[in-house]
């Protein structure tokens, strides 16, 4: 089977900072080599599928529409370079969503411009690569209109964690399946006739990183904070960053000139590799949810810490109970109680080292990815020979 496997890469000031670092190395970089980079850097978990599936026996082939670099080299390797000519192609209504005003704006706008050609490069691109199966880890920010016109030619298959607002003319029917991590999310999806399913994945195998005796960093936290939506997170955090040894990683949201204590305490940004060493060689991390989360645990950063071996401490959500009942992390329900367990288990090392190695083995068990891909590929072949009434082994 072929994937076309459209990804996202955050955060971008990090990626930026890593192509800066090593621009005379991607320089000379085919885009074979440049994608192999790219998942060197293990941002996002996006590497992982890919790898799991190649592993599976499956082709795959990542396309990452919002970085310049890997466009450009995609253009000079399979020899496509949108032009204006394109946009008078009798042809393009077939993916081309925009009114003729708007095309003709697109001769005075360079960013309307570039989405146009932009989507003439991933239609033409698809004709070429033919995939059998078209996969979107939103938000990968590729038209879904241009997904929907073409989706009686592929499996077109989403994994969304994010809000639905973030894609870009997101709609749940333009896919055959959906997967997901929020249960919300699947109830929704069931309700209007959308097959779907949890995909509850995110600890892996660090070689070499996890389990890091020596410990750096009291506490630490990588992550949003100063915005409106992080805003009951950015004061915990700022309260923890008045009271303990406290170092944070992550983009700095409008609102953060507010909170002295996390300016003083900004690391940079990270993600990653580097972001696994950090929590690895962290005593405690600390975690919390968005605002808009209402009370439930739906970040990636749980499952992360697991993967490094480290102490975790994280606001309580219900659907963290069988974690709880593990042993596997440390809850908390107010600021004052947050702040009376940090205190705690930065003196008690051996019980706090223990909850971490639960942690570790019960992530694993869980929520390994390798395993999740596993499942991901058999729900995959099955819908694709319901959706085509073929074998996949007719089209490997």
């Amino acid at each position: 089977m072929r994937v076309l496997k459209f990804d996202l890469l955050y955060p971008t000031d990090y990626l930026l900072q890593k192509q800066k670092a090593h621009a005379a190395e991607i320089e000379g970089m085919s885009l074979e080599a440049y994608v192999d980079w790219i998942h060197s850097l293990q941002i996002g978990y996006g590497e992982v599928i890919s790898k799991e599936l190649k592993n599976l026996g499956w082709e795959v082939h990542d396309f990452y529409n919002q970085d310049p670099i890997f466009l450009q080299k995609l253009r000079g390797a399979y020899n496509i370079n949108p032009g204006f000519k394109d946009l008078l192609n009798k042809e393009r209504k077939d993916y081309l969503t925009y009114s003729v005003d708007t095309l003709n704006q697109s001769r005075k706008n360079a960013g309307i411009k570039e989405r146009v050609f932009n989507e003439i490069l991933i239609k033409r691109f698809i004709e070429q690569y033919n995939p059998d199966i078209i996969f979107l880890r939103e938000p990968c920010q590729v038209n879904n209109d241009l997904i929907r016109a073409i989706k009686d030619r592929y499996l077109i298959v989403t994994l969304i964690g994010c809000n639905v607002s973030h894609p870009l003319n997101w709609r749940p029917h333009t896919s055959d399946i959906i997967f997901t991590i929020i249960p919300e999310y699947k109830s929704f999806f069931d309700i209007n006739g959308i097959e779907s399913y949890l995909f509850d994945y995110g600890t892996t195998h660090l070689n070499g990183i996890a389990n890091q005796k020596t410990k750096k960093h009291d506490v630490t936290f990588v992550g949003l904070l100063g915005t409106v939506e992080q805003h009951r997170k950015t004061v915990l955090m700022e309260s923890i960053a008045i009271k303990f040894d406290f170092k944070w990683w992550g983009p700095k949201g409008a609102q953060i000139d507010s909170y002295p204590n996390l300016l003083r305490t900004w690391q940079g940004t990270t993600a990653g590799a580097d972001m696994f060493k950090i929590y690895a060689e962290s005593k405690i991390v600390v975690n919390d949810y968005v605002d808009t989360a209402k009370g439930q645990a739906v970040n990636m950063r749980i499952k992360e810490v697991f993967s490094s071996g480290s102490f975790l401490l994280t606001r309580y959500a219900m659907n963290l109970q069988p974690l709880i009942e593990k042993n596997a992390l440390k809850v908390f329900e107010a600021d004052d109680d947050c702040l009376r367990q940090v205190g705690n288990y930065l003196r008690h090392e051996e019980e706090r080292e223990l909850i971490a190695q639960t942690g570790f083995t019960t992530g694993i068990e869980l929520f390994d990815s390798q395993k999740k891909v596993m499942d991901m590929k058999e729900i995959m072949e099955r819908k694709y020979q319901q959706k085509f009434k073929r074998k996949v082994a007719e089209v490997v």
